[in-house]
């Protein structure tokens, strides 16, 4: 698990069309490993991805959502609730510039 400074960080990522057990294990897992101070690293996707962000932030832990669209436009826009409690605790990055058009 690679560090960073003094904490842990690792990434979750998963099915967008997922099983329930697959979304209950990785709330339950993301929340656990928040707990302990571990950052988690998902991609703010349908699935297993917002299942993980939102285990860490209930949790009361950092994440960060690495985006394969703008941060502009945030993508599935069910999300953007989501999105909007992560920039809270955590960060949103993409490797697009704002304003970048993308095929979803």
């Amino acid at each position: 698990m690679p560090e960073r400074g003094d904490k842990k960080v690792v990434s979750i990522v998963g099915a967008r069309h997922c099983t329930p057990y697959g979304e209950n294990i990785a709330y339950k897992l993301a929340y656990e490993l928040a707990r302990r101070g571990v950052i988690v690293v998902s991609g703010l996707a349908y699935g297993i991805d917002a299942c993980a962000h939102r285990g860490c932030l209930d949790a009361g832990g950092a994440t960060v959502a690495v985006l394969g669209t703008p941060i502009d436009k945030i993508y599935p826009r069910s999300n953007l609730g989501l999105a909007k409690r992560i920039v809270e605790r955590g960060a949103i990055i993409s490797e697009f510039p704002p304003g970048t058009e993308t095929h979803n």
